[in-house]
Parts: C-alpha cells; sequence; structure tokens
C-alpha cells in the first residue's frame, strides 16, 4: 500500500469527513459528549454528523479563555461610549453652524464630547491590539474586566451628564 504524500494528509486533515473520523469515533467510543448544537450525547457515534440535528461534528482542541463574550462585552461598551459621544457632538455642531453662539459653554461641549469619543476610540484600539493577552486571563477575569469596561464608561458618561446638567442651568 502506498504512503500517502505529505500534501495529501494536510488535505485530509482539513477535511472533516476524512481525517478525524476515527479520531472522533475513537474518542466518542469511550467518552460521553454532547453536541455542541442541540446538546445530544454522541457516546457511540460512528458518523461525523449529530443525529439528532444533523450538525457536522469535528475533534478540537480549544479553551474557555477563548469565549468571545466578556471580549465582545468590553467592545460594545466602549463602542457605545464612542457612538453617543460622536453623535452628541454632531448634533451640537449642526446646531453651532445653524445658530453661532457668541459664548464658550457649547464649543466647550463639542470639544468635551470629541474628547470622550476619542478616548472610547482609543480603548477599542487597544482591547483589539491586546486580543492575545486578553485570551490568557482566565475567564473570571475577563468578565470582571469586561463588566468594569461596562459600569465604567456608563458612570463616566452619567458622571459628565450630570456635570453638565448642573452647569448649564
Amino acid at each position: 500500500m502506498p504512503t500517502p504524500s505529505p500534501s495529501s494528509q494536510h488535505a485530509a486533515i482539513r477535511d472533516p469527513a476524512v481525517a478525524p473520523r476515527p479520531l472522533l469515533e475513537a474518542f466518542l467510543s469511550t467518552n460521553d459528549a454532547s453536541c455542541p448544537v442541540c446538546a445530544y450525547n454522541l457516546r457511540g457515534l460512528t458518523a461525523v454528523h449529530c443525529p439528532e440535528c444533523n450538525a457536522p461534528l469535528s475533534l478540537a482542541v480549544t479553551s474557555e479563555n477563548l469565549s468571545v463574550g466578556p471580549w465582545s462585552l468590553a467592545i460594545v461598551s466602549w463602542a457605545m461610549g464612542a457612538g453617543f459621544d460622536g453623535v452628541v457632538a454632531l448634533l451640537v455642531s449642526i446646531m453651532l453652524i445653524a445658530n453661532p453662539a457668541p459664548i464658550w459653554p457649547p464649543y466647550a461641549l463639542v470639544a468635551m464630547f470629541v474628547t470622550l469619543a476619542l478616548i472610547c476610540l482609543a480603548a477599542i484600539t487597544l482591547l483589539v491590539r491586546r486580543r492575545r493577552r486578553w485570551a490568557f486571563k482566565p475567564r473570571a477575569t475577563q468578565w470582571r474586566w469586561a463588566l468594569a469596561c461596562l459600569f465604567g464608561v456608563f458612570l463616566a458618561h452619567a458622571a459628565i451628564g450630570a456635570i453638565l446638567a448642573l452647569n448649564l442651568k
């Protein structure tokens, strides 16, 4: 029997119907594992599809630290802050273009919201650039940081809104 070439072996590894089948069958012959789609118990499975929902299956090594939930929450928190600040700065700018103010507070308001939007965008950039570092942190730490981002952005905007409300009266 001829030995398969290395390139055909790599192609077989990428094709879920070819290479993982013996490994998947061997794993499921002795282990309980749930289908990731429908949670059906796959122990003893001899196919590469779930018999319950027909989802294709593969054997993989993964880590719970690679969960996108906490990282996405942190990114969305900063993105909401940047979006809010950008929209407010745009609306106040349009108002000032239509009705120029002779005094400085409206211009300072625009500058403040533009600055806040830039801070939020810088935080997003930092999170994206340090995604790998984020994944090395334990999942509980990731959630703590994500919640800190969410509440930090909210509290900072609430505090600035309260200060503005008191000063604009």
